[in-house]
C-alpha cells in the first residue's frame, strides 16, 4: 500500500516493466453504498514520468474499474469522466470512457513454481474503451482480476485496420468466450498474462520507486 503524491492510497500491481496504481476501495469523495475500484497512476516506460488519472476533483470519474456491485451473467456498465496528466491535483478537460465489468467463476491457466495448473477462481473482467460509446471506439483495454491474485491479465484491442497481428490466438485460454473480441472488427495487439508465480523473498514496493508519500 503506498499513497501517489496528493492523492489517495493505492496498491500497485507491477509487471513486465508496467506498473499500475489502484485506488483503495474505501476511497470516495462522494457518498454511495456502491464505491469504485479505480486506476489511479500509471508508469510504463511510455512517458517520461508517473500518469495520474485525474477527474475526482473536477467533476469526473477518473479511471472507473470497476464497482463493487459488479454482476455475474451480464455486465455493469457506466461512462467515466477523465483524463492523464503528470500532475495529480491537474484539472483538464475530462474525456468520455465507455466503461463495463462483471464477476465470474474462471478456470484461470497458472505456472506455479514451474507446475502447469489450473485455479478456478472469482473474476472481475473489465472494459474501458476510448469514447464514451463502445459502437464508436477505436481502443480498449480489458483486465482480469484474480481473486487472491490481483491483476492476472491485461489485454489491448484495436479496431484500425493494418498490418496488426491478431494476437488472441497466441495466448492462454482462459476458458471463457468473453475472452474474445467484444465485436466483429476487434483485434487483440498487446497482451500480459501474469500467473507465471515463481516463489521468492525480500520483495519490498520501496525497490520500484513508486511515490508512497
Amino acid at each position: 500500500m503506498g499513497r501517489a503524491e496528493g492523492g489517495p492510497p493505492v496498491v500497485v500491481a507491477v509487471a513486465a516493466g508496467r506498473s499500475v496504481g489502484l485506488c483503495d476501495p474505501a476511497y470516495s469523495r462522494r457518498p454511495s453504498r456502491t464505491w469504485p475500484v479505480g486506476a489511479c497512476a500509471i508508469r510504463d516506460g511510455g512517458k517520461p514520468n508517473d500518469q495520474y488519472f485525474v477527474g475526482p476533483n473536477c467533476g469526473g470519474t477518473g479511471w472507473v474499474v470497476f464497482r463493487n456491485d459488479a454482476p455475474t451473467s451480464r455486465w455493469a456498465t457506466l461512462v467515466a469522466r477523465l483524463n492523464d496528466n503528470p500532475d495529480p491535483n491537474a484539472c483538464p478537460s475530462l474525456k468520455q470512457a465507455y466503461t463495463r465489468y462483471r464477476l465470474e467463476i474462471l478456470n484461470v491457466p497458472f505456472t506455479v513454481d514451474g507446475r502447469a495448473q489450473t485455479k478456478t477462481l472469482p473474476v472481475i473482467i473489465s472494459e474501458h474503451y476510448n469514447t464514451g460509446d463502445m459502437g464508436t471506439a477505436s481502443a480498449m483495454e480489458r483486465s482480469y482480476f484474480c481473486q487472491g491474485w490481483g491483476l492476472c491479465r491485461w489485454e489491448a484491442w484495436s479496431t484500425k485496420s493494418g498490418p496488426l497481428v491478431d494476437l488472441a490466438p497466441r495466448n492462454p485460454d482462459m476458458g471463457t468466450p468473453l475472452a474474445g473480441p467484444p465485436a466483429a472488427g476487434w483485434r487483440m495487439v498487446d497482451v500480459r498474462h501474469w500467473t507465471n508465480i515463481v516463489s521468492t523473498t525480500g520483495f519490498a514496493l520501496s525497490q520500484y520507486g513508486w511515490p508512497t508519500n
